[in-house]
């Protein structure tokens, strides 16, 4: 029924008002069907009963609303003053689909048969995420080690990414010397989303003396963008002797030279290992 007002207040009274209602449509039900671009290989996501709607940038998102009574049609109508049209699809549902290419807000106008529309007070938000760089870590050894140049040492690189691994190499250098890459994994049609990998330095194959540097670093290069790539840190593989003998300085003579000479070669090498890294953080 109607409903009738006005206004009195110290003998003055308003013009009568009416409020008229109608039974109109609402949203009793939200049904979400992600289909993400396809460099990612994800399936087809369905969620029902859903609110807030959250997908990677690009993902287009089919939206089935049901409704309360039966519809001719209807929108979503966004905050920034974009809308998208629905279609009726079956007695009380309506169809529509959205391309999530940003972050915004929208409520939903519903009409029914009589051609009565209703836009509702609920707001929902759509958010648009973008594709992350991926994680990569060395979890062995995991810091800078010494051996002697007959040893091997092996590496194990780790990585992860939100939709992918393209990519996983490890690059070195011997002492300072040209660059060089191992392959460790390469897309061959399938972007797993964690991957671990090992690599051994044989040593020997690289005539080293005591004292001399193997550096090297981890590279990842996400599924999406292969030109987006993530490296550890820089670390080092020292070169030590087989064996040290010490001795005691006697009193008043020589003899603590040597342990001396020791002492600054160590610290040079240090500070040339701390300038490497340096360089590479800042690079």
């Amino acid at each position: 029924e109607a409903v009738h007002y006005f206004v009195e207040a110290d003998g003055y009274k308003s013009r009568e008002f009416t409020i008229d209602v109608a039974n109109l449509p609402r949203v009793e039900k939200l049904d979400y069907t992600y289909h993400y671009p396809a460099y990612t290989g994800l399936a087809v996501k369905k969620e029902e009963n859903a609110s807030d709607m959250a997908a990677l940038r690009g993902t287009e998102v089919e939206v089935m609303v049901t409704s309360s009574q039966p519809l001719s049609g209807g929108r979503l109508v966004f905050s920034d003053g974009k809308s998208i049209a629905l279609q009726p699809s079956g007695d009380k549902m309506a169809l529509g689909r959205v391309t999530v290419d940003r972050t915004a807000t929208f409520r939903i106008e519903l009409t029914n048969k009589d051609r009565q529309k209703y836009l509702g007070l609920e707001e929902y938000s759509m958010e648009a995420l973008d594709d992350q760089k991926p994680i990569i870590e060395f979890t062995k050894p995991g810091r800078d080690t010494k051996a002697t140049n007959v040893e091997e040492v092996f590496t194990e690189l780790r990585a992860e990414d939100d939709f992918g691994v393209n990519s996983l190499e490890i690059h070195f250098s011997v002492n300072g010397g040209t660059e060089q890459k191992v392959e460790l994994f390469t897309n061959k049609g399938e972007t797993p989303k964690e991957i671990s990998a090992g690599h051994t330095f044989f040593l020997e194959e690289y005539n080293l003396q005591p004292g001399d540097f193997v550096t090297y670093y981890g590279k990842a290069t996400d599924s999406r963008r292969p030109s987006n790539t993530v490296s550890t840190d820089i670390y080092f593989i020292e070169v030590r002797p087989f064996g040290r003998e010490y001795r005691q300085g006697q009193q008043g003579g020589g003899g603590g030279g040597g342990g001396q000479q020791d002492d600054n070669a160590e610290e040079l090498s240090k500070r040339e290992k701390d300038i490497i890294a340096a360089t590479f953080k800042l690079i």
